[in-house]
């Protein structure tokens, strides 16, 4: 599974979400400051964009 951060062209890579999103946190947190609220909020920002593209 691969997920992109939404603030560069950092993408995560795991063999699963849970796998990719820890690598994403850990990018966000060293790349951008980001603390675990605001990851948590772009994360929820990410899911609710995916699902507007596909009308859930």
């Amino acid at each position: 599974m691969e997920l992109q951060c939404p603030k560069c062209d950092y993408v995560a890579m795991g063999a699963d979400e849970a796998e990719a999103q820890e690598k994403l946190r850990e990018h966000a947190q060293s790349a951008h400051g980001m603390d675990e609220s605001g990851f948590n909020k772009m994360l929820s920002d990410m899911k609710h964009k995916i699902s507007e593209l596909f009308g859930r």
